[in-house]
């Protein structure tokens, strides 16, 4: 049986975090899934959706309270918003302003996570398959 790794261990972050070289710089420390939304466009999604599958902290917060899903709406990624949100992700989850992603959502997008995507499921799948 494989031991579920230890996203505390300083040195298992780093490797985890030299997987997304080269990307942009982060101006403060992230956790491994806000990191590799924020990378999304050097990275793509198959960084996300490993970190989902090893199971990290869907809901990990950086300094300022931000979790990946915030960071989904700051890249302007309403479909990596929704992998998160239904592979678990809290959308009502304030940061340091006390701004949830929801809120960011519906003012970046002009409508809620539930409008938008009424009735899809994204998932792994959805962004493996071929286009």
């Amino acid at each position: 049986m494989t031991e579920k790794p230890d996203f505390n261990d300083p040195e298992y972050r780093e490797s985890l975090l030299n997987l997304f070289q080269p990307g942009r710089c982060a101006t403060h420390e992230m956790p491994p899934l806000q990191y590799a939304v924020y990378n999304i466009y050097y990275g793509g999604k198959e960084p996300i959706l490993n970190l989902l599958e090893l199971g990290v902290d869907i809901d990990a917060a950086d300094e300022d309270g931000d979790t990946a899903l915030h960071q989904a709406v700051f890249e302007r990624e309403p479909e990596v918003y929704a992998l998160l949100v239904q592979a678990g992700a809290n959308q009502h989850a304030g940061n340091s302003s006390g701004y949830t992603p929801a809120w960011h959502f519906e003012k970046t997008f002009g409508e809620s996570y539930e409008e938008k995507f009424k009735g899809q499921t994204i998932d792994a799948a959805y962004f493996r398959r071929e286009r």
